[in-house]
């Protein structure tokens, strides 16, 4: 028996040595994908420039110059202008923040609701995780593209009926992740004791809530 325990002390200290740090994994990562560092560092200048465009832009995105109208690529216009006069460069960058603002946003509010729906559907399960499950099928079955032009034709424009449109049509896959999880962590054992300590909580605030409801009532009763 004692030579069983040691045995097991030996593999777990042996396993925590060899464990790597968050930063060695970083850059084992780093080091095997050089492609993926390299997009990670672009896709970050593309948001720090978006960020601070009014920094890093010389020129107004709005103000237009007639005779500038159409300028070949130059030092002073490295895209070019428009037919209005207008620096390419600078309204591409100033673009970025609205793209980036109708990408982020939603995605964000998709992920939310999809978190809450399938922490619901995997903790509760039965008939409410059937509805939920069925109502996320209903929308994974629908081009997602399509379904957002149909709920921006029945709301209208404007850029917060976007946000609704691609948030309302962009959860169900987050659902079935979480729920997935959900289910399989609420088969460990460790969460049996938590639960009966939620209940046991719910119950106490339950109680109390009551008996103070009661209290005010019969003290403001008249």
């Amino acid at each position: 028996m004692n030579k069983d325990t040691k045995q097991t002390e030996q593999n777990f200290g042996s396993e925590i040595e060899t464990e790597e740090s968050l930063f060695e994994k970083c850059k084992n990562i780093i080091k095997h994908n050089k492609l993926a560092f390299f997009s990670l560092i672009v896709i970050i200048l593309i948001i720090l420039c978006a960020i601070f465009a009014n920094v890093v832009c010389r020129y107004n995105p709005y103000t237009q110059s007639l005779k500038d109208r159409l300028l070949a690529p130059s030092f002073a216009h490295p895209l070019g202008t428009d037919e209005l006069g207008r620096d390419t460069l600078t309204r591409v960058i100033f673009g970025a923040r609205i793209s980036l603002t109708i990408g982020l946003i939603p995605t964000l509010i998709s992920m939310i609701i999809g978190t809450i729906l399938g922490l619901i559907a995997g903790y509760f399960g039965g008939k409410i995780d059937f509805a939920i499950m069925r109502l996320a099928d209903i929308m994974l079955a629908f081009p997602s593209l399509l379904l957002a032009m149909v709920v921006m034709y029945t709301m209208g424009g404007g850029l917060i009926n976007i946000f609704i449109a691609l948030s309302l049509v962009n959860w169900a896959s987050t659902s079935r992740v979480v729920r997935s999880e959900t289910l399989s962590l609420s088969k460990k054992e460790y969460v049996k004791p938590l639960k009966v300590w939620v209940s046991v909580m719910l119950r106490l605030f339950s109680d109390i809530y009551y008996q103070t409801v009661y209290l005010l009532w019969w003290y403001y009763l008249p």
